[in-house]
């Protein structure tokens, strides 16, 4: 029998927002789309103040279905705040009526509801400050917050299956391996990498092995290292992921962004020393310098902070099935999995690489909470993003182990 711990994103539970203290918002820069339910509850309210200020930015959206997240939206002012945001950087709803009255994105934020064999699950968006802070400051991330449950398959019989039955087992080797510290962190990328190409190669029915075959083939040949020799030859091409990491960043970039950000941005800029006289070979070796000097030895003392954002992100994106693991007759794409969370890290790595340039001595946890949450608000919660850094992979022919490796590889 093959037995898995059903891994879970628990720490959801210890999340709590701090209101007024945040040094972000939610309530700006992000349309709010209104459930059925809650516009119903809006509907109802009596005649008042509250009343006529929800129904003054209420409106239908055309052709909404009952059941639609988006059946209304509130329309926002030119200066992009919610209207229901007051002066106490609160939500007037909530400060008047309670929780049960929020829309379900409102509600919900930062929390990311997944269900998954009727289990609930609720991974953090790190776009939020205070969920940023949970995930990447814990050192016990993944610590059980009650009894453990398990899920058993009978490998027995190699017949082949659907990836999808084996969820739960895939996604506890995934988490395993991010965690495990006998390897460098890009280099257990570069295995989840390999890893996802051949979970791709079973379910097209290329490979004979069955998926718990081949991960208990895979596990023996990670504990012997049989492949450290194979990946330390891989050189780095600092240049290649230098010009990535700025196209990236790049990408999707407003000409008025929000303060916090462009002082990230350029903080970012400064580390690296990017102007528009600098040399080519400057900016390299000023990035290099920046990793090896800073960005390395912080890192190697605060492992956990990477590790975290990385199971996290697993988490929030169901790795590697995506919004197919709903469908059980779709065929996942492992790689193309595999490649959004390698974009996502690259970038921030990167990101992360110039502003401990900046700081130099004094790049600190609270330098990468604000990276991380500054990026996830900008980028990852643009839906174009993804698919405009997966063009740049394809123009660049580097959407292949080879070119995914220059991302990870310092």
């Amino acid at each position: 029998m093959y037995r898995v711990e059903l891994i879970r994103p628990s720490y959801a539970e210890r999340f709590h927002c701090i209101g007024a203290d945040c040094e972000d918002t939610c309530c700006q820069g992000w349309k709010i789309p209104v459930d059925d339910d809650a516009y119903r509850k809006y509907e109802s309210l009596p005649v008042g103040s509250l009343r006529a200020a929800i129904h003054s930015v209420l409106e239908r959206t055309p052709a909404a279905e009952p059941g639609s997240p988006s059946y209304a939206v509130l329309k926002l002012p030119a200066s992009g705040f919610c209207p229901m945001f007051n002066e106490a950087r609160l939500c007037q709803i909530r400060a008047e009526l309670g929780p049960d009255y929020l829309c379900r994105v409102c509600h919900d934020y930062p929390r990311v509801p997944r269900r998954i064999d009727d289990l609930d699950e609720q991974p953090l968006s790190l776009s939020c400050p205070e969920a940023a802070r949970l995930v990447l400051l814990s050192e016990s991330l993944l610590a059980p917050s009650g009894r453990p449950g398990y899920a058993t398959w009978d490998d027995s019989n190699p017949g082949f299956e659907p990836l999808h039955n084996y969820f739960w087992a895939i996604r506890d080797f995934t988490i395993r391996l991010i965690v495990r510290r006998d390897y460098p962190l890009w280099q257990r990328l570069f295995l989840l990498g390999t890893f996802s190409r051949r979970l791709d190669a079973i379910a097209r029915a290329e490979s004979e092995r069955s998926v718990l075959h081949f991960m208990r083939e895979f596990s023996a040949a990670l504990d012997l290292g049989k492949l450290n020799a194979a990946m330390e030859s891989i050189r780095p091409d600092l240049e290649t992921q230098l010009e990535m990491v700025l196209r990236m960043v790049s990408l999707n970039k407003k000409r008025d962004v929000a303060p916090r950000l462009a002082d990230l941005l350029t903080a970012f800029a400064s580390g690296i020393g990017l102007s528009r006289d600098a040399r080519h070979a400057d900016l390299i070796a000023r990035y290099q310098s920046s990793f090896q000097n800073v960005y390395k030895p912080f890192f190697d003392h605060h492992p956990h902070m990477l590790e975290n954002y990385l199971v996290n992100q697993i988490f929030g994106c169901l790795f590697p099935f995506g919004l197919k693991l709903t469908d059980p007759a779709a065929i996942p794409d492992c790689a193309e999995a595999f490649a959004a969370l390698v974009l996502q890290f690259a970038m921030l790595k990167g990101m992360l690489i110039g502003v401990a340039g900046f700081y130099r001595e004094g790049f600190s946890a609270d330098h990468v909470v604000a990276t991380v949450q500054l990026l996830s608000r900008h980028f990852e919660h643009n839906p174009r993003f993804l698919a405009d850094a997966t063009t740049l992979l394809d123009e660049r022919k580097m959407n292949n182990a080879a070119g995914l490796t220059t991302l990870l590889r310092n």
